[in-house]
């Protein structure tokens, strides 16, 4: 199978974007045009939930789901709110970087009927979870009439579903005594329990493949191999070992790639692990393993969307790197925050407006990270998703995602650039941070630079606002300086002109002083990104 060799696109990518034109200026009639489209854009505050779920007095809806503090934007010398982000949903949107997570089994309120409101958010693409011992309840017999239903309907609505699970079927397993009362028995592996396990496991696979050839290209084997390898009721590596079980898993995993292949050879595959930090990374490494594999999933349950991703990231290469030099796809396949009273520090968040934020924070963050997908977890769930739970009707998260397919279409990250973020000098009275601790990351839109940066902030905690000075690099010719720069927040959805606050050098660097910076992903790029959307 042909597979991307990750490191020649970035050089390609690095070099391609170093020798690019510079902004597209625009002429006075099409900067009007913009602006007035701009300004048509209809995105009121949605709906919101007044319970703050025990954090004292409810404070006003406008003001208390976006943080403690009010907009800081209006206040600024030279800010000009001109508009609002236009919603883009799937069909104006060209970009399959966004994906839906969707756990069949905890959706309570929804079934397939939901992929037109995925559609309507711009999600392009969908991960179902799929059971082997569901599908094949008798020996031989596959029904797959209850995964087709969603299947259909996310093609229908332009949506394309990817696979994710498998794990055991106990009609194969025989007797055996658990370890753990809370453990599942379906997430023991087929290998420890004989061929004809492993064999019928193949055969599924073989069935599988067929049934949906062109309909599905990726399916991931296997979900958090680390926490879900099960021999005989508890975890294998406990049992045999690491690097046993790695090895164990890596020779299933080839079997069930060539079964796969054998059937739709344009197929990927791919796996996921719950932590990035697990000694399964060093035992996966010391097998075949990355020689199989297109894909490789993290998952973002941390404390922060940011926690420790960098280092984790560059380990997993380093590890997986494969003979050829190359190494897998990276995926960001499962992070999400809910809603909710009881927040986790990893699933659930009290308010909407953390909700938002964390999404838009997941998404620019993982476009820096070189992931080819993002894939927010849990988005259908009637309690912890991106909708109420009465009436269904979409959080704030949904709008702010639909908002921000008109940047993500075509975004690309762009290390080439500079972007730096100096705060408030030692004898201010704001609040200070390390100017390191600011996230910032350069991207391009259609050749168009793109900035953004923010604090990574607990999503709970929702800092003040601090201020500083915003410095952004986008080469060495004047031609490559802003011509008409806008700065937009991308909660609020509002597109302001900042021509009167901005200094341009000449040699392409633009400054912005006293530019806020809070747990919200500001934005700063030029008006003609925009210009597309204008006829």
């Amino acid at each position: 199978m042909k597979r991307l060799f990750l490191v020649g696109a970035l050089m390609l990518a690095s070099f391609a974007c170093s020798v690019s034109a510079g902004v597209p200026d625009l002429t006075p009639e099409r900067v009007k045009a913009i602006k007035s489209y701009l300004a048509e854009q209809k995105c009121p505050l949605p709906k919101i939930d007044t319970d703050n779920y025990g954090r004292g007095p409810a404070i006003p809806g406008a003001v208390y789901y976006y943080g403690h503090t009010l907009d800081p934007l209006p206040k600024l010398k030279g800010f000009e709110q001109i508009g609002y982000l236009p919603d883009r949903d799937a069909d104006d949107t060209g970009s399959k970087f966004l994906s839906a997570g969707l756990e069949m089994g905890t959706l309570r309120v929804w079934g397939p009927e939901i992929a037109p409101h995925l559609k309507a958010a711009g999600f392009k693409r969908a991960r179902l979870n799929y059971a082997w011992r569901k599908i094949e309840k008798t020996k031989g017999v596959y029904d797959f009439s209850e995964l087709d239903a969603w299947v259909d309907a996310l093609l229908a609505a332009g949506i394309e579903p990817w696979f994710y699970g498998g794990y055991g079927n106990e009609i194969y397993y025989g007797k055996y005594t658990m370890k753990h009362k809370r453990s599942s028995r379906f997430w023991d592996a087929p290998v420890y329990h004989g061929e004809e396990a492993v064999n019928a496991w193949l055969n599924f696979f073989r069935a599988f493949a067929a049934h949906y050839k062109g309909k599905v290209r990726f399916y991931e084997i296997w979900n958090e191999l680390n926490g879900r390898w099960y021999k005989h009721g508890d975890n294998a590596d406990k049992q045999v070992g690491v690097l046993q079980a790695s090895r164990d898993f890596a020779e299933f995993y080839r079997r069930t790639v060539e079964t796969i292949r054998s059937v739709d050879p344009e197929a990927k595959t791919g796996i996921s692990l719950g932590s990035l930090d697990s000694p399964w990374m060093f035992g996966l490494a010391k097998t075949d393993f990355p020689e199989w594999t297109d894909v490789w999933t993290y998952h973002g349950y941390r404390r922060s969307v940011e926690e420790n991703v960098v280092l984790s990231l560059a380990r997993a290469k380093a590890l997986l790197r494969r003979r050829d030099g190359s190494f897998p796809d990276i995926v960001m396949g499962e992070s999400g925050r809910g809603v909710g009273p009881v927040p986790t520090g990893r699933f659930n968040t009290r308010t909407e407006y953390t909700q938002a934020k964390f999404a838009a924070r997941r998404m620019f963050f993982d476009k820096a990270m070189d992931a080819k997908m993002c894939n927010l977890f849990d988005v259908g769930d009637a309690a912890y998703g991106y909708f109420k739970h009465d009436d269904r009707s979409p959080r704030l998260a949904w709008y702010v995602i639909r908002a921000l397919g008109s940047i993500f279409d075509g975004l690309e990250h762009a290390p080439d650039l500079g972007i730096t973020y100096m705060t408030r000098g030692r004898q201010s009275l704001s609040p200070q941070v390390c100017w390191n601790a600011v996230e910032r990351h350069a991207y391009r839109r259609k050749g168009v630079p793109l900035y953004a940066w923010w604090l990574p902030e607990n999503l709970d905690i929702d800092d003040a606002t601090i201020y500083g000075r915003l410095t952004v690099q986008s080469g060495c010719e004047r031609d490559d300086n802003f011509k008409h720069p806008v700065l937009i927040d991308p909660i609020r959805r509002t597109v302001w002109d900042v021509s009167g606050a901005i200094w341009s050098g000449t040699i392409g660097e633009d400054l912005l002083s006293m530019v806020p910076a809070d747990g919200v992903p500001y934005i700063l790029t030029d008006l003609a990104i925009f210009d597309e959307y204008v006829k």
